[in-house]
């Protein structure tokens, strides 16, 4: 398929979704943001830098926002939700997917409030996000940060879903060999954390423009099998900035709506 068909085929799936989802009652209640319509759904946004986004910020996205979608900024503060939603690398943070997929989820809880909780960081391998690891560039802890963030959203709403974009630091033989086992032990943290060991946890593709992102592609398409209430999105038709490596911002938009589709495939279920 060329990336029109491709795009317009997405596009059909998310509205059938968007007029066909009920909220789920399966997480049980969540707590009312006062001065704020109907519920409080927060969801994580994991991974490394396409997840963080790196899609040039041109005026066109820069001034794009959607109702009831917010952010928690840098200093655990909810903000509307606007690009670029990650501060990782602040010089280069650009268009990801996390505002778009807010924006699908909202069309559904047309009544709610969506949370996101950017927790990605740029260049990170899977084995960052562990326990006590430290990334050297970025100055942090991936992971414990996230756990940080997790905690302080969770104070204002439920956690309903995760999101993760992360593979291209570990696209080798060693360590993609390694990637499933890590995967599922970073749900199962996560999950745990958060409470609730159904916890939706979508996981994207990387982009098909490089041969070595096979490796890890190939064990993401294993995780449904061996993990429940997980779900891959397709990175098909999607395309890269000009460096081989980062989505272009209409590619890492649609990425958003995609993901989206898949989080409201596993609330369903």
């Amino acid at each position: 398929m060329n990336n029109v068909v491709l795009r317009r085929y997405w596009s059909i799936l998310l509205v059938s979704l968007l007029l066909s989802c009920s909220p789920p009652g399966r997480t049980g209640s969540v707590q009312k943001e006062k001065g704020r319509p109907g519920n409080y759904q927060v969801y994580l946004l994991m991974g490394q830098s396409n997840m963080a986004g790196r899609g040039i910020l041109t005026g066109e996205y820069t001034g794009i926002r959607a109702e009831r979608v917010l952010m928690l900024d840098r200093e655990n503060e909810w903000v509307p939700a606007r690009h670029p939603l990650h501060f990782d690398k602040p010089k280069v943070a650009g268009v990801g997917p996390g505002l778009s997929f807010g924006a699908a989820l909202a069309k559904v809880y047309s009544k709610d409030t969506i949370g996101l909780v950017p927790c990605a960081v740029g260049g990170t391998a899977i084995s960052k996000w562990e326990p006590g690891a430290f990334d050297e560039v970025t100055r942090t802890h991936p992971y414990d940060d996230a756990i940080l963030r997790l905690k302080a959203a969770r104070k204002r709403g439920v956690i309903k879903g995760v999101i993760w974009l992360q593979g291209e630091g570990d696209s080798n033989p060693v360590s993609a060999k390694k990637y499933l086992a890590r995967l599922t032990a970073l749900i199962e943290r996560i999950r745990k954390e958060a409470g609730d060991p159904e916890l939706p946890f979508v996981v994207g593709e990387l982009g098909r423009y490089r041969t070595q992102y096979r490796l890890v592609n190939e064990q993401l398409a294993l995780l449904p099998k061996t993990v429940p209430f997980t779900l891959v999105v397709s990175s098909e038709g999607l395309v890269h900035k000009g460096d081989t490596t980062h989505f272009d911002s209409p590619s890492a938009t649609e990425y958003g709506r995609r993901f989206a589709a898949g989080m409201l495939l596993l609330q369903k279920r």
